[in-house]
């Protein structure tokens, strides 16, 4: 019989496995994503995002405005992106830095919005409709 040490181990190893399959088949869930939320608890915006990889990219407006800003960067295997912001001359405008997580099976965005050259941030935050 195995001791109780030995069977211990294997349950973290296993628990771990578990835990690094879950994080990898997160950051491998391609898909298109709406989000709505606000930036600074004041400015309301739609986010809409594509997942290829870890490629994120896709465009958001302020719910006060018209015109769409693009949107391209990145997610890592935990979940962290960075998605650089751009007007419609191509000119960097923002940056959205934070932790895509999901809850309940929708997506949800959180962290900081700043401007390109970091003096201004605000949080941020967005999620997919619910019912």
């Amino acid at each position: 019989m195995p001791d109780c040490k030995f069977l211990k181990m294997k349950f973290f190893k296993t628990s771990a496995l578990v835990l690094l399959l879950t994080v990898l088949a997160f950051a491998l869930n391609d898909g298109s994503y709406t989000l709505f939320g606000n930036i600074n608890n004041r400015y309301g915006f739609q986010m809409d995002i594509n997942v290829q990889g870890q490629n994120v990219y896709g465009s958001y407006k302020y719910d006060s405005e018209n015109a769409r800003l693009s949107l391209n960067g990145s997610i890592n295997s935990q979940g962290y992106a960075t998605l650089y912001e751009t007007d419609p001359k191509g000119k960097r405008t923002g940056v959205f830095r934070g932790m895509i997580t999901t809850q309940d099976g929708l997506l949800n965005f959180n962290g900081n919005w700043s401007t390109p050259d970091g003096r201004t941030v605000y949080n941020f935050s967005c999620s997919e409709p619910g019912c």
